[in-house]
């Protein structure tokens, strides 16, 4: 290297060539700047007017430097912090870095550690000769929004746009901003209107609605070097484009009166109201979003019309109609169907309903609560007593109602009953061929007549039914009937009027052979008895005394001596009724039943005996 540098000092001192010598380079032929990283430039100049220069030189080495105290590219990283690795030894970092001191080289690498320039390592660190590196454009950062909407005309700002350098220092930078077609912060158009490089005001760019992409350029003006900020999106919209009427509510009213309409518009806007589509009456101005407008008193169909106002940017949407239907009250219903129905259950209503309507039931002629909806016929629920219920018309369209209900009944018919008339039931024809028997039957019942108290066939209809007293008392029957039902039988009494005997027999002991027999006869109201012969077997009878008041018959009876059966009869007649009392041995000696009768029916029965002294028996009828 020193035998190198004497030569090139000679070669200095003997030849009268132009010399450039620029940080220990050196150019001969020329007084040009000799090429970075050479040591001897040799130039030769060629005429004039062709302006060419050869270039020729001896080089530094030329490597990319990466680390400032490391010696790479030179040597590898080794296993450890301190070591170096070449090939495949490993050398000690503290051996080798002073070893180096003074190899200068040429860096190519451009980057924040290191820019192009001859580097000489210092034994520890490499030091660039001549001029310092620029510093280094680390990064840009994007402030403010990077997306806003704004209206027709109006500012939008971008936010500042700062170079950050690796330093940390401020450094001169050029800002450039750009307006692009896509969110790209490449290409567009440069903006030379922009006011200062960190804030720019566009104006002129929101003329027309539309999407607007914006970035900005930071350049280093020390080296030149370009970053791109973020992409700031600007929206531009027309501010009257959303101003409307965004909804609409029509009202109706049956027959006549006022109607309730609302409309609603879009946000920061408000509704006015008006009487025709083009130009009219304004109405009503409302205060907010949403408006409510009653109109006033109407009798046909009427429509109005309403706008969406926005006072801030005096947008005025286009008119939507509001329509005020008046609505014609159907007729009440007609031809009420009812019903009529057993107790407990349920009954179907109908009416005849007016062209286009529906039913609908209520409890009450006015006012009342609703107990079916729609419905025709309308069931009942179960019914224990008749109820009026009240059909009202609905047009089905309009929901408009009939002025009027129309009254329909279910009825509802009671089990049947019956009662006597008049209170008693016993009937006495008190001299009369015939006695009437009559009944009055709940409301829609019938009576049926019978002579038995259950079954049978009825012997008779009617509230009344007529028969004539038999010389005993005999008995009919009356019960009611209807569709839902049979009531009880009542019986009735037909008092025997022509013998009706009361009163008491008694059979008293006169000695062991001899009885003495007593009947008398507490109806004081009879005709006097006619006595008819009497029959007996093994007895004897004496002559019997009869007296008139009290009707009383007496007779003394001898008994035969010999046991067995035997028996005896007394009878008497009125008015060709007659009635017989009979004495009859059961096969033991003296021990009696006896039997009193009229015609077929028995008034008494029972039993005695013989044996003991004074009264045998005596019974009462």
């Amino acid at each position: 290297m020193k035998t190198s540098y004497l030569i090139l000092g000679i070669l200095l001192s003997t030849l009268y060539l132009p010399v450039h010598l620029l940080n220990a380079q050196i150019t001969i032929g020329s007084h040009i700047k000799p090429i970075e990283g050479a040591l001897l430039d040799l130039k030769e100049q060629t005429p004039s007017s062709d302006n060419i220069t050869a270039v020729k030189g001896l080089l530094l080495p030329r490597v990319n430097l990466s680390e400032p105290d490391q010696l790479y590219p030179m040597f590898e990283a080794g296993s450890a912090p301190d070591k170096y690795k070449f090939g495949t030894q490993e050398l000690d970092k503290t051996n080798e870095d002073p070893v180096h001191t003074g190899l200068t080289v040429y860096n190519l690498t451009d980057d924040c550690l290191f820019c192009p320039g001859v580097y000489t390592w210092t034994g520890i660190v490499w030091n660039k000769l001549g001029e310092a590196c620029c510093p280094c454009l680390f990064s840009v950062t994007s402030g403010g929004t990077l997306h806003q909407s704004v209206y027709l005309g109006e500012t939008p700002t971008l936010g500042a746009v700062t170079a950050n350098y690796s330093d940390g220092g401020t450094h001169d930078t050029a800002y450039q901003w750009y307006i692009n077609t896509s969110a790209l912060n490449t290409g567009g158009t440069a903006i030379a209107e922009a006011p200062d490089h960190t804030h720019i005001l566009l104006p002129t760019r929101t003329s027309a609605t539309g999407t607007y992409y914006f970035y900005c350029v930071a350049t280093n003006t020390c080296n030149n070097k370009s970053m791109a900020s973020d992409v700031y999106t600007v929206e531009v919209t027309d501010p009257c484009a959303g101003v409307a009427v965004t909804g609409t509510t029509d009202g109706s009213v049956c027959g006549s009166g006022t109607v309730t309409l609302a409309a609603t518009a879009s946000s920061g806007s408000v509704i006015r109201w008006y009487d025709a589509a083009t130009g009219g009456n304004l109405l009503q101005t409302g205060t907010g979003g949403t408006d409510i407008y009653i109109t006033g008193n109407l009798s046909v169909t009427t429509t109005y019309w309403v706008e969406a106002y926005n006072a801030t940017y005096n947008c005025v949407s286009p008119k939507k109609a509001v329509v005020a239907t008046v609505n014609e009250i159907p007729a009440a219903p007609t031809g009420a169907v009812g019903a009529s129905v057993c107790q407990n259950t349920t009954a179907s209503l109908s009416v005849t309903a007016p062209t286009g309507c529906t039913i609908d039931w209520y409890d009450a002629a006015t006012g009342g609560s609703m107990v079916a909806s729609g419905t025709n016929p309308f069931t009942t629920p179960s019914l224990s007593a008749t109820k009026i219920y009240y059909a009202e018309a609905r047009n089905a369209t309009t929901g408009c109602r009939s002025v009027s209900r129309l009254a329909v009944t279910a009825t509802v018919i009671l089990p049947p009953s019956i009662t006597a008339t008049p209170s008693g039931t016993t009937l006495n024809a008190n001299g009369a061929t015939t006695v009437t028997a009559s009944a009055t039957p709940s409301t829609g019942a019938t009576i049926r007549w019978f002579d038995v108290a259950t079954g049978g066939t009825s012997i008779g209809t009617g509230n009344t039914y007529q028969t004539s007293p038999d010389c005993a008392d005999k008995y009919v029957y009356a019960e009611a009937y209807n569709s839902c039902g049979v009531s009880t039988r009542t019986p009735y009494t037909v008092v025997g009027v022509q013998v009706k005997l009361h009163g008491t027999v008694t059979i008293s002991r006169i000695d062991s052979f001899n009885d003495h027999v007593s009947v008398t006869f507490s109806d004081n109201t009879l005709p006097a008895a006619s006595w008819a012969t009497m029959s007996s077997n093994r007895f004897t009878w004496l002559t019997p005394t009869i007296t008139v008041n009290p009707n009383t018959y007496t007779s003394r009876i001898g008994m035969d001596t010999s046991a067995g059966s035997f028996w005896w009869t007394l009878r008497g007649y009125f008015g060709g009724c007659a009635w017989e009392l009979q004495v009859e041995s059961d096969g033991a000696w003296r021990a009696y039943t006896y039997t009193l009768s009229v015609g077929s029916s028995t008034l008494t029965s029972g039993t005695f005996n013989t044996n003991s002294d004074g009264v045998r028996t005596s019974f009462s009828f």
